[in-house]
């Protein structure tokens, strides 16, 4: 560089100066990249560069975004989207489109984010750049991933990995291995989720080097080892993901795994050491002014309130998490956390006292997870949202909006591919089933709240979510199969096809299978889609309605889900 610098060799200082700067972002030094960013574009300004001078704005951008800035790195890539527009260098435009695409999905705005990234996609294969491509499969396979349509995202993160693979970018490897590990998390898979998080980690300690990247895939591993119940891990693997963070100045990211740290540490019962990092938290609010960062400072000193048994402390809890539910949801998760927390400091309360009024806003919070579920397309959160409303609604002994919902989220689970919470809602159904006719006596004697919540799975529901445990698939017990069926709207039967002996189902139980059937069928025609079980004999029946036919599955023993 001395030596350029000496010859005022502008270019090749400009040259040196942004590989400098890729070295300091591969290791994570946000700081020291930018600086040598800034230094080469002021040298492609003096040289009149306007092609290399947009791609600087573009890496500058790009240094921005990893920091956490997004409205400035909106700002570089828009003017390198405009030089490259006046330039025609298509490469780089395509690029830049792709950039501010990220940046709107990002902030949520996915159909101007979807919009940028069909144009860019159609800049590449012009120009047959399958590094942009490879990028841009994975930008819109990261807005299925935010609307929730997990496999859709899963084929487009596949196809960009692959992609990334053959051009040797390691950044892009790196990064789509996360976000598959993300949609293996999301749906309950937590040993491939740890797989994609480790092999992301292993290529970097193959380099040698740190970035944010990096710092994403050891805090993920950290909630795949918290969901596992596997604290000690957790913790070391967000310990090291934080160690990045701080030494890439990126404080939102700090303050989030402080987050993660606080609710993690008060799970295990170790409350010093989460105050300690309470107070991080504080001082990180006291100097940054950030909405995100005081709503999880808010949230995480709730919720070391609610460790103390002290009716004040629970009191000041329930007020700090009410408020923060009536802000705008800023960050998905750190809103989930305030609900199912503020919904146990309910249940707690409807327990000891049986107040209506309690239930009432157990209910209404319900309410409101539902919305956040449908809002951030967490199909996830629906099917468990869907369940505890189900609970809710036995507990007010509405035994018909009960099967409703549980219908409501098994067809969700079963429809996104969701097969752990699809199991687990197929036990609970089962359970129900089982216990019906005590529901049903209910109605009759009218027991009090705190006995019939002691017949749900509330409670152990709700915990469940507050420790981010991973929903664990019921003990499978086979089915026995015994018979399909599909029967028309009149009730005449269409098809049957036996398994097993045909000798075990004589035409007297048909018979009776068939007058089961008809018993639902004009009320479940109203709700097509609609799924209905019924006990005959030692037979259970599950029916589902399409249109003008009814479709029945006839099996004795308990139900699993393929």
């Amino acid at each position: 560089m001395k030596l350029f610098e000496k010859q005022d060799d502008k270019y090749c200082r400009a040259e040196v100066s942004t590989n400098i700067a890729k070295i300091y972002s591969t290791k994570g030094e946000l700081d020291q990249a930018l600086d040598y960013y800034k230094k080469s574009l002021n040298l492609w300004e003096q040289i009149g560069n306007k092609r290399n001078f947009a791609k600087n704005l573009m890496n500058i951008g790009h240094i921005y975004t990893d920091k956490g800035e997004l409205d400035v790195a909106l700002d570089y890539f828009k003017r390198s989207f405009e030089i490259c527009k006046q330039i025609d260098e298509k490469q780089t435009l395509a690029n830049s489109l792709g950039s501010i695409g990220i940046n709107h999905a990002i902030k949520g705005e996915l159909d101007i984010a979807l919009d940028y990234f069909q144009q860019s996609l159609e800049l590449c294969e012009q120009i047959n750049d399958k590094q942009i491509l490879a990028k841009n499969l994975g930008s819109v396979g990261i807005i299925h991933h935010s609307k929730g349509e997990l496999n859709q995202a899963l084929d487009y993160y596949q196809q960009s990995l692959q992609m990334n693979r053959e051009i040797g970018n390691i950044d892009g490897v790196v990064i789509f291995l996360g976000n598959i590990g993300e949609i293996h998390r999301l749906k309950g898979e937590l040993d491939e989720a740890l797989s994609c998080y480790q092999e992301s980690l292993q290529v970097y300690e193959n380099i040698g080097g740190k970035s944010i990247p990096m710092a994403l895939a050891l805090v993920n591993s950290g909630l795949v080892y918290q969901q596992k119940g596997e604290s000690k891990r957790a913790l070391e693997y967000f310990g090291k993901g934080l160690e990045i963070f701080q030494d890439s100045g990126n404080i939102r990211r700090m303050a989030e795994v402080y987050f993660f740290e606080i609710s993690l540490l008060i799970d295990i019962n170790q409350i010093e050491q989460a105050k300690a990092n309470l107070a991080k938290l504080l001082e990180i609010n006291e100097k940054e002014e950030n909405k995100l960062v005081d709503q999880m400072a808010r949230v995480s000193e709730a919720l070391l309130l609610k460790t103390n048994k002290r009716a004040k402390n629970r009191a000041t809890a329930e007020e700090l998490l009410s408020k923060v539910l009536e802000e705008e949801v800023i960050n998905y998760e750190v809103f989930l956390v305030a609900l199912t927390n503020l919904s146990e400091l309910y249940l707690i309360e409807l327990q000891l006292i049986g107040d209506e009024e309690v239930l009432v806003e157990l209910k209404e919070l319900m309410v409101k997870q539902l919305t956040l579920a449908k809002e951030q397309k967490s199909h996830t959160l629906l099917v468990e949202t869907y369940f505890l409303q189900a609970q809710l609604a036995l507990v007010e002994l509405d035994i018909a909006n009960a099967q409703l919902l549980l219908n409501q989220a098994q067809l969700i689970a079963e429809e996104k591919g969701l097969q752990r919470l699809a199991m687990k809602i197929s036990s609970e159904y089962d359970f129900y089933f089982e216990e019906k006719e005590m529901w049903e006596e209910f109605t009759d004697n009218k027991p009090s709240i705190s006995e019939r919540l002691s017949h749900t799975r509330l409670e152990e529901t709700i915990h469940r979510m507050i420790k981010k445990r991973a929903v664990e698939p019921p003990e499978s017990i086979k089915e026995e199969s015994i018979l399909l069926l599909i029967v028309a709207e009149v009730g005449i039967p269409l098809f049957s096809q036996y398994f097993g002996p045909q000798a075990q189902v004589n035409d007297y139980l048909i018979g009776g299978f068939l007058t089961a059937i008809n018993s639902f069928m004009q009320e479940a025609f109203a709700s097509e889609g609609s799924i209905e079980r019924i006990k005959h004999q030692d037979y259970t029946l599950v029916l589902q309605f399409k249109k003008t036919l009814a479709f029945c599955y006839v099996f004795k023993g308990l139900l699993t889900v393929q």
